[in-house]
């Protein structure tokens, strides 16, 4: 696995980094990530801290105030291919039926959130929106929500996710519409 810095991203806003929650070194299953060391157990730490504030902080605080929202890089779906391939596995996790292992929702301040670890991956979104991940492919922790080009994507997602991370039966595909043909899609 090549592990690769965030290209072409945008702060979406000034204040700390996350590195100080990253630079744990020299335990078993780190991945070097740029010049910083990131294990599946402190991303897994780091995502849940920031599915936290989700849960604990209202939408008007959350913005100005927390570290998910200082910290994180607005990325677009498209523009990387380990993000498509993210939500793909996301889906897969949507479909697989209710309560799917490493998926917890609770309820919060300004909404439900959701908090998904994968085998390279966490999310922590709320209903409504942010969504951020956390990956050992790509450095940082990147916002999704605000890709225009697949926002209602992303939200049919996180609605899916979290009715059956509270034990709902994944939505059947046989009553949806076929997904429309998003700009990632091209490249498959």
């Amino acid at each position: 696995m090549i592990v690769r810095p965030v290209p072409d991203c945008r702060r979406e806003a000034e204040g700390g980094t996350l590195g100080d929650v990253n630079a744990k070194a020299n335990q078993a299953g780190d991945r070097p990530v740029g010049s910083v060391i990131l294990s599946s157990n402190t991303r897994e730490v780091l995502t849940s801290t920031l599915a936290a504030e989700l849960r604990d902080m209202p939408a008007s605080v959350w913005s100005q105030r927390s570290r998910g929202a200082t910290g994180s890089y607005v990325m677009f779906i498209e523009d990387e291919v380990e993000l498509a391939d993210l939500v793909v596995v996301l889906w897969d996790i949507a479909r697989s039926g209710p309560s799917p292992a490493g998926v917890s929702v609770q309820r919060g301040a300004a909404g439900t959130v959701l908090l998904v670890h994968g085998a390279d991956f966490s999310l922590a979104a709320r209903s409504g929106g942010p969504v951020l991940v956390v990956s050992d492919r790509i450095r940082g922790v990147l916002r999704l929500d605000r890709d225009p080009g697949c926002q209602a994507e992303l939200s049919a997602l996180v609605s899916e996710l979290i009715a059956v991370g509270q034990g709902g039966q994944p939505f059947s595909g046989s009553t949806l519409p076929p997904v429309p043909p998003m700009p990632w899609h091209r490249d498959r």
